[in-house]
Formats: structure tokens, C-alpha cells, sequence
């Protein structure tokens, strides 16, 4: 949020500056040679252009203090306030969404097999509250449904240079709530496995990962958040 900020205001300097030093350009075009408000004219376009100066060099010269000054993730510090997964003897379902295989131009859909919801939920564990996401690269999506009728909308997201990944969950999209936790090198390679155990279990079934049993799964309204 804060590089886009900063992104922003730097690009309207530089179009604020570009604009008064093209019109700072022009004044003796537009004003006598011996006009006395020449003068006061390029006086205070000047001022006004070596101030907007100054803003534009003192916030390049912060963006690096404030990537020191912006939290890194390494390690999760209240895992009172991170996401509660089901537990795994509770679960009926998990189905995986937009996930793009290596190689592949197009997303599949596929159902996740029972023995690899361990393995995702692990990579997504521990984790804490997020109040401050970011807009990182979507990995790929889960529809969970409890044996109780709940479901649970988990995005997933790719961070593979940070120790920490991040994800949002919740009873729906629009409900959701972003979190920090788990490691995105070992989601990455979980859905991986998930993946090829589903095309291995039912390549000779004859059933691929967008045929209508990998859409099966249906998206039950939750009666409350767990």
C-alpha cells in the first residue's frame, strides 16, 4: 500500500515539475523585457519549482528508510490471531481452483485427495492476521466443506522469495481476511503433489481435471465463521 502511495506522489511531482518548469520556460514570451512582473513571476515559479524539487529528492531519499521501517515477515509473532483450519477428521471436501500447472497456459480445476489436506493445511500453519496486505501473486484458490455443512473460501498466494507466505480464508470471497504464515515454496509443491495424485488416480477413470466430478464439490453458505 505504501509503494503505491509513494509511487504516486512521485509521479505527480515529476508531472508537477515538468509542467511549471515548461511555463518558467515560456515567461519571456509572455511578458516584456523590461516588465517589472517578469521578474516576480519567475521569482515565485521558481521558489514553487525548487520547493516541489525538494519533495520529489527527500521522498526518493526516504523510500529506503521506509523499507527498513516497513515490517518484515521472518518468523509469525501472534499465532493467537491466525486462521483456524478445520481439522482434517472434520473435513468432507477440498477442491483446488486457478491453479496453473508448470507448462500449462490454461488453470485447472481439481479435486484435492483426502491424504494431501495435511500437507496444503500445513503449508498455510502457523500464521497471524494480516492488517496490512499487499496485492501479491495469486497461486491458486481451495473450496473447503466441512462434514457439518460449512465452507470456507481460502486464497492463495505466491511469495517464494520471503520466509513467510500469505493467504486470506474465510466463509466467503467477499468475507475474507488476509493472513501471514505458512511458506509458499512448500504450498507450491503440496498443490503440486495433490495435483498429480488426482491425474494418476483417475487418468484411467477417464476423468480429467475439469471434467464435471472436479466440479462436484458444492459451495455451502457457512452459518457462522470457525
Amino acid at each position: 500500500m505504501f509503494d503505491a502511495f509513494f509511487t504516486l506522489l512521485i509521479v505527480c511531482l515529476a508531472i508537477w515539475l515538468a509542467v511549471n518548469c515548461f511555463r518558467l520556460v515560456r515567461l519571456p514570451l509572455q511578458y516584456k523585457p523590461d516588465d517589472d512582473a517578469l521578474a516576480k513571476v519567475r521569482r515565485r515559479k521558481l521558489k514553487l519549482v525548487l520547493g516541489a524539487l525538494a519533495i520529489l529528492i527527500v521522498t526518493l531519499a526516504g523510500l529506503p528508510l521506509v523499507g527498513l521501517m516497513w515490517p518484515k515477515y521472518t518468523h509469525i509473532a501472534r499465532p493467537e490471531t491466525g486462521c483456524d483450519f478445520p481439522a482434517i477428521p472434520d473435513i468432507a471436501g477440498m477442491k483446488a481452483s486457478r491453479w496453473y500447472v508448470q507448462g500449462q497456459t490454461k488453470s485447472v480445476e481439481f479435486q484435492v485427495p483426502e491424504h494431501c489436506w495435511g500437507d496444503i493445511l500445513a503449508a498455510l500453519t502457523p500464521s497471524e492476521r494480516d492488517s496490512w496486505p499487499c496485492k501479491w501473486m495469486v497461486l491458486a484458490d481451495l473450496d473447503l466443506r466441512t462434514k457439518g455443512g460449512q465452507s470456507c473460501y481460502v486464497g492463495l498466494y505466491s511469495l517464494r522469495d520471503e520466509p513467510v507466505g500469505a493467504f486470506s480464508a474465510g466463509p466467503s470471497f467477499e468475507e475474507r481476511v488476509y493472513y501471514r504464515g505458512g511458506n509458499s515454496r512448500q504450498l507450491n509443491s503440496a498443490l503440486a503433489r495433490a495435483y498429480a495424485e488426482f491425474m494418476k488416480k483417475n487418468t484411467q477413470q477417464g476423468v480429467s481435471a475439469k471434467s464435471p466430478s472436479a466440479d462436484a464439490l458444492p459451495v455451502v453458505p457457512a452459518s457462522k465463521p470457525w
